[in-house]
């Protein structure tokens, strides 16, 4: 019986997990679109929900997904630059 709830548990915390990076991932993603745009472009508080269907999927993904590619390279980039003495 303990088995089943600490399975239980640890899918709770990894889609917890999972929603908090993925919410990192899409604020990451918006400021990279305003510092790009120079301002022009300003985030989103609700997100895209008020678009249309195929906008708000592609805006939500996009976003997500340029937020993910800056930490991939951002990460290595400080661990090379922090170990070089």
């Amino acid at each position: 019986m303990g088995s089943i709830a600490e399975d239980f548990l640890k899918e709770v915390l990894k889609f917890i997990f999972a929603v908090i990076l993925g919410w990192c991932f899409f604020w990451t993603g918006e400021a990279i679109i305003t510092v790009l745009s120079v301002g022009l472009h300003r985030p989103k508080w609700s997100g895209y929900s008020g678009a249309g269907v195929l906008k708000w999927v592609f805006a939500e993904t996009v976003l997500a997904f340029l937020g993910f590619a800056f930490w991939l390279v951002s990460f290595p980039l400080a661990y090379n630059l922090l170990t070089k003495s």
